[in-house]
């Protein structure tokens, strides 16, 4: 079971892909709920919790727990968590960038993407697998690192140097096809 956060306590939450990441673990009267919010997000964002309940065939107190499955408090919360990811992924999915797009723009554009991005990845983040994997590799004698393809192997290289400077007998085997 994966814990949580209340949006207000991240920095920010995508609100669409936690509904994507927890529809398998909705009942069905909560993937209802999330049918109809994702049939209009904009819209969803002006419901009532009447509204919303009432579009999905569901009970106030079901829309609650739908809120709390996304990791909301509450359904106030759930809008504004949803009104602010709408807000953000505006900016992304805009389809006229063109190349003369001013350069502070398309910098400030790839940070904010870059930024999501790790936010995403701290919200997804199994720390006790995470805590796993530090005492496997704290106990190990050796450690040997394989990276298959460009990136991979650049991956393979870097974490070897960064081990080696810890003083960890460390080797990296790349395959760049």
């Amino acid at each position: 079971m994966v814990k949580r956060s209340s949006p207000m306590t991240t920095a920010a939450v995508d609100i669409v892909s936690r509904i994507e990441r927890v529809e398998g673990e909705l009942s069905p009267a909560e993937r209802r709920v999330a049918e109809v919010v994702r049939q209009d997000f904009e819209a969803a964002t002006r419901f009532t919790i009447a509204d919303l309940a009432a579009r999905a065939g569901v009970s106030q107190p079901t829309v609650t727990r739908f809120c709390r499955s996304v990791g909301c408090a509450s359904f106030n919360e759930f809008k504004l968590g949803l009104a602010t990811t709408l807000t953000v992924a505006a900016v992304y999915l805009r389809s006229d960038r063109v190349f003369s797009d001013d350069v502070g723009q398309l910098a400030q554009t790839i940070m904010m993407r870059a930024a999501t991005t790790v936010r995403e990845t701290l919200d997804q983040l199994d720390t006790a697998a995470v805590g796993a994997a530090i005492a496997a590799f704290a106990k190990a004698r050796r450690i040997d690192i394989y990276g298959q393809g460009g990136g991979s192997a650049a991956m393979a290289e870097d974490a070897k140097l960064r081990l080696f400077r810890l003083g960890i007998p460390v080797s990296a085997y790349a395959d760049s096809h």
